[in-house]
């Protein structure tokens, strides 16, 4: 009896282990940026042979891209052009497909590196017809925000100071090499 229990064991993990697995991969671009600029952030789903993402653009609960940070501005999911596309409407992707989120730095945003949650939720169906349980993917990203060059990207970074701008002020004297008397 215990064998048997024992070969049950070993072939469920063997038919689990041989089930084709789905990946996601995350990136930002750029990793650095300034007040104002924008970038995105790209997830790769890769999908196994035997299934396919179906994406609905009137129902898009089951597959989306999302994030949060708080010195940044989020746009809208960017979904791919399909090779196939249903008389429903809906589009199938195969293999893999790439979503994109925009953004941009917010004025008030906070200077230097921080995380970035990330989140992808998909739902890959068989051609057949069912589909897998809704699934998602978190990923937590490193982006770097740095201060607005002041001088057009030479020398200092960062805000420019009232000493910087002492040229401009008529309460500070400028230092010259002459003598007065």
């Amino acid at each position: 009896m215990k064998l048997k229990i024992w070969l049950l064991a070993v072939l469920a993990l063997l038919l689990l282990a041989s089930l084709p697995a789905q990946s996601v991969a995350f990136k930002v671009q750029p990793q650095s940026l300034t007040v104002g600029q924008s970038g995105k952030i790209i997830a790769t789903l890769s999908i196994p042979e035997d299934r396919q993402q179906i994406f609905d653009p009137e129902d898009q609960d089951f597959f989306f891209l999302s994030a949060t940070h708080p010195g940044l501005d989020f746009g809208k999911t960017i979904y791919p052009k399909t090779y196939k596309e249903t008389d429903a409407g809906e589009k199938k992707y195969f293999k893999s497909v790439s979503l994109e989120l925009p953004f941009a730095v917010k004025k008030t945003a906070d200077y230097g590196k921080s995380s970035l949650k990330v989140t992808m939720v998909f739902n890959l169906c068989y051609p057949s017809g069912p589909c897998d349980p809704p699934d998602e993917v978190d990923k937590t990203l490193v982006i770097e925000i740095a201060p607005a060059m002041s001088n057009g990207g030479e020398g200092l970074e960062g805000p420019i100071s009232e000493t910087m701008l002492a040229e401009d002020r008529e309460d500070v004297v400028p230092v010259t090499n002459e003598v007065v008397e």
